[in-house]
């Protein structure tokens, strides 16, 4: 087992930054929510960023899991978008 850390935590500062952080003080892993602004699977950029959290990851010699409570995941259009009334 490896102790591990979920990104949640941390939702309000630079993603690099965070896994440095956790490396240092002694997480092995950690639960990345997919997210606006951790990592959002609907960015343009998304392929090229995987690559740089994979690059962090091996780095720092973290595990990894997606952890899928995003809610913008579950609703990808948002209650502000329905045609419902």
């Amino acid at each position: 087992m490896r102790l591990g850390y979920n990104t949640n935590g941390f939702a309000h500062h630079d993603p690099a930054q965070m896994l440095e952080l956790l490396a240092e003080i002694g997480y092995r892993s950690v639960a990345i929510t997919l997210d606006h602004h951790v990592l959002n699977p609907f960015c343009a950029s998304l392929p090229e960023e995987l690559r740089t959290w994979r690059q962090r990851l091996e780095r720092l010699e973290l595990r990894s899991v997606i952890e899928t409570g995003a809610r913008f995941l579950l609703d990808v259009e948002g209650p502000a978008d329905r045609n419902d009334t």
